[in-house]
């Protein structure tokens, strides 16, 4: 999963877990907890995507495969 320039891009499984409370923040799992059904648009061969592409997901398997959203965390 890539990353806002300079942060390296997410490469595995494993790494995603290690660094999820980078990106996860607060903020970000409250706007996902709290999403409604029409806040999640399906795009095509691109996906599903909350907020004009806050977070998307791929149609057939359901895994994440962009968050368009920097914590502060990383921002930093």
């Amino acid at each position: 999963m890539k990353r806002e320039n300079p942060i390296p891009a997410i490469k595995n499984p494993k790494e995603f877990k290690q660094r999820s409370h980078e990106i996860f923040d607060q903020r970000l799992l409250n706007l996902i907890a709290g999403s409604k059904t029409e806040q999640w648009s399906e795009v095509g061969w691109r996906g599903i995507m909350l907020d004009n592409g806050a977070v998307w997901i791929d149609s057939d398997e359901g895994k994440i495969t962009a968050i368009n959203y920097q914590s502060p965390f990383e921002k930093n």
